[in-house]
């Protein structure tokens, strides 16, 4: 049997609090990223269609849907997947070091 799982996060409405008076350049990106729709959740997405389908196939009948916070920690993004820490720079963008990127490539082709 499916469940719908909502999961709340005090982080999620506290940052998004100190956005609120925040104008710099950074604090404008994350806002407006956070005010995009969930495209597994708008009527006609591409993405929506594609969730339903899947759902719907007799393989997927018992899979729970859960709802969780758009903004998340690092450990919860990462720490508790199991993520390697060399995997990703550490720095805020999404660059890779050189030596992370091919780590990166020969954990994905073994």
């Amino acid at each position: 049997m499916r469940r719908y799982i909502e999961i709340k996060s005090p982080l999620e409405e506290e940052v998004r609090k100190r956005l609120e008076v925040r104008n710099d350049f950074k604090s404008l990106r994350i806002k407006k990223l956070l005010n995009l729709p969930d495209l597994t959740r708008k009527p006609n997405s591409p993405v929506q269609f594609l969730v339903d389908a899947i759902l719907s196939l007799p393989r997927f009948k018992d899979f729970d849907i859960v709802d969780f916070p758009r903004i998340v920690t690092l450990e919860e993004n990462f720490d508790l997947l199991n993520t390697p820490k060399m995997l990703f720079a550490s720095s805020i963008c999404t660059s890779f070091k050189s030596s992370s990127v091919m780590t990166f490539f020969n954990l994905l082709h073994t």
